[in-house]
Parts: C-alpha cells; sequence; structure tokens
C-alpha cells in the first residue's frame, strides 16, 4: 500500500497501539490525523493496567522482532519522544524447560546476537533469592527490565499532538462507515457525527473484532482476562531486584512500590467490558489461587499482604502473533491489533511498522509483513508443548 502524507487518517484507540502508530505517522510528515479515544485519556484501560515488563524472549518471531525494536527504542528514545530512557535496566530472569527438552525458540537467535545468557546455579540464587523455581534452565536478559508506562504514554500523546495530529478524546466510535462499494470510509461517532477518512487503522484493543465484524471483516484475535497483584510494601524486599519470570510455573513478579507485582499466569476467554477505564472486577478463585502460588514460590517472604488485585483484558491470537496490515476483504481498513500480553513490548516497535506500511516504505522484511497480516496462517510455527 502508498499512502502518501496527504491521506486522511483517523486512529480507533488511545492506547499503546493507537498512539504509538499516531506517532510515527506525525514522524513521517502526516498531518491529516485523527486518533479517537473513548475515554478522557490515553492509556487509560488495558495499556495502563498491565505489568509493564519489557521482555523478548517469545517464540513468536514476528513478536520477538517487535520486541527487539521496541527495546533498542525504550533504551535510547528519538529526541523527539524522550530525553531520558523509557526502561530500566534491572534485568530480567526466564526460567523454562528441563535439562532433557530442547532449548525454547527464541534461544539461539537471541544467545547470538548477545540479548541472553544462561545462568548457574549460584548466579539465579543471588538474582532470585528464595524462589522455588519449576524450569530448570535460567537465562538472563541486561537488557529487558520495567517500562515507565506513564512517562511513555505522556511522552507520545506529547509528541504526536506537537506534530500536528488530532487526538479526539472522550470520543466513542459507534461504527465504522462504508461507501456503497463497501469501502470504509470515516468512523460515526455516538451522538452522529461522522468523520470522514481515506484510511481508518483500527487499533481499539479488546473492540476492535467487533468493530470489524460488523462491516464483514474477519479478526483472529479473542480477547481474555488476565489477574495481576500488588502486595502491602515490605522492608524486606529489594526494591532494585530483577523481574523472575519462571515461564514453566506460568510465574512471574517484580518490585513495585515497595512491594510485588505478581502473576500467576491465568488466562480465560471473556467479554470488553464497556464502561470505563476502570480496571475489570476479580475472580475470587482465582485471588485464592494467587495467594498460595505466592507463598508456594517464595515461602521466605511468609505473610506478604495482598494490596490490590485486578484483571487485565488482553487480545490475543492462536500464534501469539498480533495483527498488522490492511484488511484483505474490507478495503480502507488497516489492522494495529491483538497485542496479547506484550502491548509495551511491542509498543514503539509496532508502531514504526504500523507507519512504515501505511505510507509504502520498504520494510525490508516481506516475511515479517506476510506473518502479521490478517489472513495470515496462524499455526505455522506453534511449538507442540504443554504451558499448562
Amino acid at each position: 500500500m502508498d499512502h502518501p502524507p496527504g491521506t486522511k487518517i483517523v486512529i480507533i484507540g488511545g492506547g499503546v497501539a493507537g498512539l504509538a502508530t499516531a506517532w510515527a505517522l506525525g514522524q513521517r510528515g502526516f498531518r491529516d490525523v485523527t486518533l479517537v479515544e473513548r475515554e478522557t485519556k490515553c492509556f487509560s484501560v488495558s495499556s495502563g493496567q498491565n505489568a509493564a515488563i519489557l521482555r523478548h524472549a517469545t517464540d513468536s518471531p514476528a513478536t520477538r522482532h517487535l520486541t527487539r525494536r521496541t527495546r533498542d527504542l525504550l533504551h535510547r528514545p528519538p529526541g523527539d519522544l524522550c530525553e531520558q530512557p523509557l526502561v530500566d535496566g534491572r534485568g530480567l530472569v526466564v526460567l523454562e524447560g528441563n535439562q532433557e527438552t530442547p532449548l525454547p525458540w527464541w534461544a539461539d537467535e537471541l544467545i547470538a546476537d548477545g540479548s541472553c545468557r544462561a545462568l548457574d546455579g549460584a548466579e539465579l540464587r543471588e538474582k532470585a533469592p528464595g524462589f522455588v523455581r519449576e524450569g530448570a534452565r535460567a537465562w538472563w536478559f541486561p537488557h529487558s527490565g520495567t517500562i515507565d508506562i506513564v512517562r511513555l504514554g505522556k511522552s507520545l500523546e506529547q509528541s504526536t499532538r506537537k506534530k500536528g495530529v488530532n487526538l479526539l478524546l472522550g470520543a466513542s466510535v459507534q461504527q465504522l462507515q462504508v461507501d456503497g462499494s463497501g469501502v470504509v470510509n470515516g468512523v460515526k461517532l455516538e451522538g452522529g457525527k461522522v468523520l470522514d477518512a481515506d484510511l481508518v487503522v483500527l487499533a481499539a484493543g479488546a473492540w476492535a473484532g467487533s468493530l470489524g465484524a460488523a462491516v464483514g471483516a474477519e479478526f483472529p484475535g479473542r480477547p481474555t482476562r488476565r489477574h495481576l497483584f500488588v502486595t502491602k510494601p515490605e522492608q524486606r524486599l529489594d526494591p532494585q531486584q530483577a523481574i523472575i519470570w519462571d515461564d514453566a510455573g506460568s510465574f512471574y513478579y517484580r518490585p513495585e512500590a515497595g512491594g510485588l507485582l505478581f502473576c500467576i499466569g491465568d488466562q480465560d476467554d471473556c467479554l470488553p467490558t464497556g464502561a470505563s477505564g476502570a480496571p475489570n472486577g476479580t475472580d475470587p478463585l482465582v485471588v485464592r489461587a494467587a495467594r498460595r502460588g505466592l507463598a508456594r514460590r517464595l515461602p521466605d517472604l511468609n505473610n506478604l499482604e495482598l494490596a490490590r488485585a485486578w484483571a487485565a483484558i488482553r487480545t490475543v491470537t492462536e500464534d501469539d502473533t498480533p495483527v498488522v496490515g490492511m484488511d484483505p476483504r474490507v478495503p480502507g481498513l488497516f489492522w494495529v491489533a491483538a497485542l496479547g500480553g506484550h502491548g509495551m513490548s511491542l509498543s514503539l516497535g509496532l508502531g514504526d511498522l504500523a507507519a512504515s506500511m501505511i505510507g509504502g516504505d520498504l520494510t525490508g522484511d516481506p516475511d515479517l509483513e506476510a506473518a502479521l497480516a490478517p489472513d495470515a496462517p496462524r499455526r505455522d510455527w506453534i511449538p507442540q508443548r504443554n504451558w499448562s
């Protein structure tokens, strides 16, 4: 596709997918761009309710490419975005497998480029004191860390506004507009106002699928929810400790506000709520399981108390790969959706790629574009593993 900078574009969604795409379009000289967000603030729904962990150890090759690109941009953001790094340098430990299982799909590539190295038992005990692990192999990712999502969101919004992009906040899209030949040519807002567009970018997170389906688009993602927990502050915790992520046991944790943020890896299908940016309610069964899991994994830190819990919505695909590109059935509709649990890790790289594709730039990687396409085969590379 080749849309010149004069193209009139409407982006639906003020989370990280929409805002990063708007920012990257602004960098390329696009000025007739309007971003529509239902909430009165950007980053107020899923993008503001996640674990904020930068991780590029992912099995999906396309996801891994985008997270590595984002890693570099977060550590060295462009001057027009932010003058300081947007991620700290605490590092990440990933545990997986056992000594008999093959190496993970990401291992060879990330070892070769210096992104990670194996940890021995003594190093692991130093980085994760008292942690009861399930994964037998441990890997150290020194360039991973906790993303400052508040500053990332503000930086994206401020830079996007300076580039002339119009941010229309507190406005809800009722439906996509199509002309007589089935081409999407704008959006209709609640209240009846219509915004005309040459291209509509659907970056509405969990709500993207229903908006697209109404005009005949097929979306390969599905909304799911996952619980996150934060404990009360505790003096025994090291606020500078690395992030620990045990894939084999579906458990991760990191320091947060003097306590621990942690997750037990639950995931179930859900319908997106239609109200506001308030987090979804929690499942009491999952909360009880989380308390048990925390006590079992970190027995030395007995009696940690939960301060809060919430359920974050994540839109996933079967192969854990986002959906980016023109809809093959509905002209005028471009998807930036299904970021799964990788939204912050994908953020800047995803927006940059989407803007390149919209502008007709040569990305240099047609295989990447093909893997992200809305109609891409979704299980071609999936490893046959049981992560339960």
